[in-house]
């Protein structure tokens, strides 16, 4: 998976959730 592209989608979608996710 890539962390670049699936953090951008996930600050798109969920800042909050992609920050805590891709933060570990």
């Amino acid at each position: 998976c890539d962390h670049a592209l699936l953090r951008e989608l996930g600050t798109t979608t969920s800042t909050a959730g992609s920050k805590t996710h891709f933060d570990d």
